[in-house]
């Protein structure tokens, strides 16, 4: 009966220690290690609701960077990184997520799906799903045609403008950028200049391979806005143009094939995830972010 009662003592211990061991929250993102030229790490997690995989930017991109140096390259790891843990986030998000509502429809989810699992893992595309980067100068023949220009993708090479490297965001963390008004917080009232990495995650979505080139993915304008308000705006006009009566054809681009809805998209989930939702529940407006 000792016996017994010994061994229930332990289970009962073991049982006490376990329940005291931490404990990682579901759906808590992370801290996979940043990609730059010193980083070495090749291992990979399961993909699961509490870890980030661990990549180096050669899982997606064809390296050396053309005509980039080494600290043009380690900007890129960077960007490369922040692009893959956004999109990673944002490939949990449900059709009825307000970070998917904002920009697409309904019936745009499973096609959204597939395209953002393209940019974080190559799902289906295998070796040949691997993209060019290049760093271009401004010339007269450059892709970078004039100074607003930040990046340009033409086929499966995706150029980066001076811009991308000469902003005050190109070697901070996406995911470090606070959301207060700060000077460089995402909460002042005035328009800040676009995160490098969120134009490459829009870039990403220009690039012929992720849609198996079935369709174009463009750029859908209004210059008298951000691109990402103006992404909103698209689906907007949509509605208005489907609730006419008589119904009328019209001519937008559809949500699917706008480059900035997937990017506005991805970078929401982002900044919801990395204090936006906070900052808004303290009183700070922070929707649009950029």
């Amino acid at each position: 009966m000792r016996a017994v009662f010994a061994i229930l003592l332990v289970l009962e211990l073991f049982g006490a220690l376990a329940y005291a061991m931490p404990r990682r929250r579901k759906g808590k993102k992370g801290k996979p290690q940043l990609s730059g030229s010193s980083a070495t790490s090749t291992t990979t997690e399961t993909k699961d609701e509490t870890s980030t995989p661990v990549f180096l930017p050669s899982h997606w991109v064809n390296t050396p960077y053309e005509n980039c140096n080494a600290d043009q390259t380690e900007m890129i790891n960077n960007w490369i990184m922040d692009a893959y843990n956004m999109t990673y986030e944002a490939d949990r998000i449900t059709h009825d997520d307000l970070e998917f509502d904002r920009y697409f429809f309904r019936e745009d989810f499973l096609q959204f799906k597939a395209t953002i699992q393209s940019f974080n893992s190559r799902a289906g595309l295998g070796d040949e799903g691997k993209y060019n980067l290049k760093c271009a100068e401004y010339k007269p023949d450059s892709v970078c045609e004039t100074q607003d220009y930040w990046a340009e993708t033409i086929l499966n090479t995706v150029y980066f403008c001076p811009p991308m490297f000469n902003s005050s965001f190109s070697k901070v963390p996406y995911s470090s950028k606070p959301f207060d008004n700060s000077p460089n917080g995402w909460c002042q009232t005035g328009l800040l200049p676009p995160h490098p990495s969120h134009v490459y995650v829009h870039e990403m979505a220009h690039l012929a391979l992720h849609t198996k080139a079935t369709y174009p993915v463009l750029d859908y304008f209004d210059h008298t806005m951000p691109s990402k308000q103006a992404a909103y705006n698209l689906k907007t006009k949509h509605i208005q143009f489907l609730a006419r009566k008589p119904f009328k054809p019209y001519s937008l681009l559809p949500t699917l094939r706008n480059a900035e809805s997937y990017a506005a998209t991805i970078v929401d989930v982002a900044s919801a995830m990395y204090g936006r939702d906070g900052a808004e529940l303290k009183g700070i407006p922070c929707w649009p972010a950029e």
